[in-house]
């Protein structure tokens, strides 16, 4: 849909630079966009996904990962991918830690392990030609990163 009908219409309409071109996600957006990285490096020039859920469906992603590390370089291309995690991603904050169920929510924000997901990927990522930049976010949750998180992505997509 994206190739095939988005970017034809917004280029009737409007000016876009294809050497120039960002695609953003959060969490379940944030896997959305490395699934798209994996099978499509060549659609966007900047990725960036924030909070991407790695986990989800047993790390499912990692396996589109390994096939986008079987294809050959020029295929690959030389993608800009960023992602970024609150801090509070993997620990309670300060507000969460007298809450009810604040156990059974830390476990599952180490069940999801965001940040060390995140970071191995990066490094599993950069020898196959990917300048990956990964930030934690401090004082956030995984949703009230959102504005930081936009701020970082513009710089990040407007940036030399």
């Amino acid at each position: 849909f994206i190739e095939t009908e988005l970017k034809p219409f917004l280029a009737a309409r409007v000016a876009l630079d294809p050497a120039r071109q960002t695609i953003f996600g959060h969490s379940f957006g944030g896997l959305f966009v490395l699934t798209a990285l994996f099978t499509s490096p060549r659609a966007f020039t900047h990725w960036i996904a924030m909070s991407p859920s790695i986990y989800w469906e047993d790390d499912a992603v990692l396996a589109f990962e390994r096939r986008f590390a079987a294809m050959p370089a020029e295929q690959r291309g030389e993608p800009r991918l960023l992602m970024a995690v609150g801090e509070y991603e993997r620990r309670l904050a300060p507000f969460q830690r007298d809450l009810p169920g604040a156990a059974a929510r830390l476990a599952r924000l180490e069940a999801t392990r965001h940040i060390e997901n995140a970071r191995a990927m990066a490094e599993r990522l950069r020898p196959l030609g990917v300048a990956v930049t990964v930030e934690e976010i401090p004082n956030e949750t995984h949703m009230t990163m959102l504005p930081q998180a936009i701020n970082m992505a513009i710089r990040f997509a407007l940036g030399q």
